[in-house]
């Protein structure tokens, strides 16, 4: 039986989470425990038009392993063509100055040269993140299998 499922959500009596914050509670509680049906669920409802904020965009990816909301973020740093001071801090001073010199050389000219540059640029740190969500993946779908068997 899937815990995270069974046990946590299905019974649970609270009120289901409806802000923003309190879907990247859940997402938090769900790669922490291994859970990816609740993991998906919050994945699902995060809008990030809400937030316009790249930076948190890229930290929350980092943190919760969701690689393509930071690849989004690295490109919406990119397209914009500059970078805070605290935006620096918060993504790391080597990662700040690659987007800066992405952005210098392609400059919104060509934004499929820009993607491309972002992943081969930020490649391992990409392939990192996607790995722990492919495992997760697996995780989903052995608990899949093993639900149907049951």
């Amino acid at each position: 039986m899937n815990f995270c499922r069974e046990k946590l959500w299905t019974r649970t009596k609270g009120p289901i989470p409806v802000s923003t914050d309190e879907w990247i509670s859940l997402l938090k509680v769900s790669t922490l425990w291994r859970c990816p049906s609740l993991r998906n669920i919050a994945l699902r409802k995060i809008s990030w038009s809400r937030f316009g904020n790249p930076t948190q965009q890229i930290v929350l990816g980092r943190k919760y392993s969701v690689s393509t909301w930071v690849e989004a973020g690295y490109k919406a740093i990119v397209a914009a063509r500059n970078i805070s001071d605290e935006q620096m801090e918060e993504i790391g001073l080597l990662e700040s100055f690659k987007l800066l010199r992405i952005s210098q050389k392609y400059q919104a000219d060509n934004p499929s040269a820009t993607d491309d540059e972002i992943k081969e640029t930020f490649k391992e740190e990409l392939q990192s993140i996607a790995t722990v969500e492919k495992e997760l993946l697996l995780r989903q779908n052995i608990l899949k299998i093993r639900k149907r068997s049951d």
